[in-house]
């Protein structure tokens, strides 16, 4: 049943609904009655020429990413997933921000090697790429986990890329202080 403010619409065939007197298919309208007066009639008609099937394509998608995001935060370890990486990108953000602040130069020490040194140097404002970077992993795998939410392995599916997103969120971290170790000490 697709949506019609102002009223409750009746589905009558395939492709027609009946709503306020208005027998109404995917792009016309016929008139049902005559109880309607001009003004009203031109309210109503500008009214329906407007909806047209994107708007009915896109309420159903709408419900269906819903529904399977749903499916997702129902899934109880999911949601324990879900709780751990909002931490680890909070304490990522965090710490961008802090080393952010307080680096005194305008170069940021991103990578150090025993053998050779310091071997990636950029802008202060690369440091918030990691963190970014940890939060695109992390929806790019919630959105392959709702997408896979109606297929027989979706709580493996969900297991797997939930753990890979929070393992991924810990190595983020350990990089975060082995750059604030690298700046500061």
């Amino acid at each position: 049943m697709r949506p019609f403010p102002g009223g409750v619409a009746e589905k009558i065939g395939n492709d027609f609904f009946a709503h306020n007197g208005f027998i109404i298919t995917r792009f016309c309208i016929i008139l049902k009655c005559d109880k309607l007066k001009s003004g009203q009639l031109f309210d109503y008609f500008s009214y329906f020429m407007v909806y047209s099937d994107f708007y009915a394509r896109f309420h159903d998608w709408r419900r269906r990413v819903g529904t399977a995001l749903l499916a997702v935060w129902r899934f109880r370890p999911s949601r324990v997933y879900l709780i751990i990486n909002g931490l680890l990108q909070l304490g990522a953000w965090w710490a961008a921000v802090y080393i952010y602040r307080h680096l005194t130069g305008k170069l940021l020490v991103q990578h150090y090697n025993v053998d050779y040194g310091i071997d990636l140097a950029g802008d202060p404002s690369h440091i918030f790429y990691y963190p970014l970077f940890g939060l695109a992993i992390l929806i790019l795998n919630l959105s392959v986990a709702a997408g896979l939410s109606r297929h027989k392995n979706f709580f493996t599916f969900t297991h797997l890329l939930s753990v890979a997103a929070t393992v991924f969120a810990v190595f983020l971290g350990l990089a975060m202080m082995f750059i604030y170790l690298v700046n500061f000490r």
